[in-house]
């Protein structure tokens, strides 16, 4: 009886939350089909074009392509941070309006550094 009370209240929710994770699930093999698909055609196209230049190194052609795929991996982080750059720079200005807030206490001054004495039974 409590299972099928159970069983009836989940289950138009795990058809929500199955269709919800096939969607992200596809999204995901798409990108990394894309990303490596990237890469496959960029070794590709530096095969060919060690072929049709002798006078270009393997050294050199790697070195081209790690460029190029650092300079995409930065950009893609750039893109994906670029939004946090309002809340960092709201956050940075109430830290730093804590900390120009001018204090009560003098530090230098000794009549500061002297303790008063504290009634034990009011406190």
């Amino acid at each position: 009886m409590i299972v099928d009370k159970y069983k009836e209240l989940y289950d138009p929710v795990q058809k929500v939350i199955f269709s919800v994770n096939c969607k992200i699930g596809f999204a995901f093999g798409l990108s990394q089909f894309t990303q490596f698909g990237a890469f496959a055609a960029m070794f590709y196209a530096l095969g060919h074009l060690m072929d049709a230049h002798w006078s270009m190194s393997m050294d050199d052609g790697m070195r081209s392509l790690f460029a190029i795929m650092f300079a995409a991996f930065q950009a893609g982080n750039a893109a994906a941070f670029g939004p946090d750059i309002g809340k960092a720079t709201a956050a940075a200005n109430r830290v730093f309006s804590i900390i120009d807030y001018p204090s009560q206490i003098n530090a230098r001054d000794p009549k500061m550094a002297e303790l008063k004495k504290v009634d034990l039974s009011t406190f």
